[in-house]
């Protein structure tokens, strides 16, 4: 058959594939910029509630947290399925955004809607508290976070990231899997608490 993938020369079938992978990756330069600025979410969904919550909204804002937004941040991390931590306090989230400033946060109207911790020690990006209110799910808000948290790194000169992930929230398996993520089967995460 003419035009038949199978009788095309090797060369050609690899042009074309690198062409399609460059493609494909471009657009998802694109697409991870325009998640950033609120510019694209997923397809619209219906109301929820009266609040507009649950349905596509016209943007988001994504920008490093101040310490003003310490309570904002609790709260949201205290109304989600976030595992809860020694760090979770006004003091260490004041630490966090003074010293490092490596808290991002995402807005609508005013309204603190997700949040992402982005830090670099100069060895490796990691990233964990990828947080998303529950009424805004599924709207590509935590591919914009994670896109955000790692241009932050980068800028920083990170070549790895890495991704805290609790293991018993499927969602957020699942998540960090579709993000390109993958577990790491060699390594274990040892905790101390001083």
């Amino acid at each position: 058959m003419a035009g038949d993938p199978d009788d095309a020369p090797a060369s050609t079938l690899t042009e074309s594939a690198g062409r399609s992978m460059r493609g494909r990756r471009r657009y998802a330069n694109r697409r991870s910029r325009q998640l950033m600025e609120g510019r694209a979410t997923a397809a619209p969904r219906r109301s929820a509630d009266a609040s507009g919550y649950g349905r596509q909204m016209a943007s988001w804002t994504i920008r490093p947290a101040a310490t003003v937004d310490i309570d904002a941040v609790l709260g949201l991390w205290g109304s989600s399925d976030a595992m809860p931590s020694s760090t979770d306090n006004p003091s260490a989230l004041t630490r966090l955004i003074n010293e490092f400033n490596g808290l991002l946060l995402a807005e609508r109207a005013g309204v603190l809607i997700g949040t992402l911790i982005a830090t670099w020690d100069g060895w490796r990006g990691n990233m964990y508290r990828l947080v998303v209110d529950q009424r805004v799910r599924r709207q590509g808000l935590a591919l914009a976070l994670v896109a955000a948290g790692e241009e932050r790194l980068t800028r920083l000169g990170c070549r790895r990231f890495s991704a805290l992930v609790t293991d018993t929230h499927d969602h957020a398996v699942s998540f960090w899997t579709a993000a390109g993520y993958s577990a790491d089967p060699t390594m274990t995460r040892y905790v101390k608490m001083p």
